[in-house]
């Protein structure tokens, strides 16, 4: 189905196909069906291939009497043994279990005991050609006109709403589908990111400044920055202002004599 364009149709010409598909294989099932019966068959050919395969290991087992309905099949090399109940009839080996048909061991206990045409119960009902012809034989699908098609008024579309976030543009992968090509970096030609999520990407200036040499720069003198009318000091006035700065420290001292006084 996928080989054929499947895939990339719409969801009317997927359903289409898929119901041209089926149609097509039930015309063909009811055609064997019918030949099945025209033979005179009672299983279909895989249950009747499945039925000689086992039948033709029966002389590999023993049996032995439980009850009137219980037996059980002993293996000539390995002494393993199973459960038959002849009644339904049934095994407990898995191929009883799992296929619903009459094994080997179903087979051995029955021509055991002369009963072989119980065989047939063994199976599963989907195995006989009365159910085949039931189940195809007249039932034909057909595909829709689709001139005849017409939008019922009463029947609204659904509504739309916008999902959060960045809209999905890339496709789900099939089941067994190999990844396409992956995302590839516009930086630094990587593959595996985009230019957004590029570790590299921000650092284009900071890798081209890398080779600047910086260059001293003379500053003016101090005169030159406060103006050309700055007087310098005289040793007279360094003078004053020494004393002046010794005067203020000693001020900020409390007096010894004044701390005793306080003390008593």
């Amino acid at each position: 189905m996928i080989e054929s364009g499947i895939r990339d149709a719409g969801p009317y010409e997927v359903l289409i196909k898929i119901t041209a598909a089926e149609m097509e294989r039930c015309s063909r099932r009811e055609l064997a069906v019918l030949q099945w019966k025209k033979e005179g068959r009672i299983l279909t050919p895989y249950a009747k291939d499945l039925w000689e395969k086992e039948r033709a290991r029966v002389g590999e087992y023993s049996v032995r009497r439980s009850s009137d309905t219980v037996y059980f099949t002993v293996h000539a090399g390995t002494s393993r043994s199973r459960r038959v109940d002849i009644s339904m009839p049934s095994c407990s080996c898995p191929t009883s279990d799992q296929l619903k048909i009459a094994c080997r061991h179903i087979n051995a206990v029955l021509e055991h005991v002369k009963l072989p045409e119980k065989n047939l119960d063994a199976f599963h009902k989907s195995y006989l050609v009365t159910t085949n012809v039931h189940a195809f034989v007249g039932k034909g699908i057909e595909l829709p006109i689709r001139d005849t098609d017409h939008v019922d008024p009463n029947v609204k579309p659904s509504p739309f709403y916008k999902q959060a976030g960045r809209r999905v543009t890339r496709r789900m992968g099939s089941s067994g589908e190999s990844a396409g090509n992956t995302y590839k970096c516009k930086t630094c030609s990587e593959k595996g990111h985009n230019r957004r999520t590029c570790k590299r990407h921000g650092n284009d200036a900071d890798e081209a400044n890398a080779d600047l040499i910086p260059s001293p720069v003379h500053l003016p003198s101090l005169s030159l920055q406060l103006g050309e009318h700055v007087r310098p000091l005289q040793p007279q006035e360094v003078r004053d202002q020494d004393d002046f700065s010794a005067a203020n420290r000693h001020s900020r001292q409390p007096s010894r004599s004044a701390s005793w006084c306080n003390r008593g």
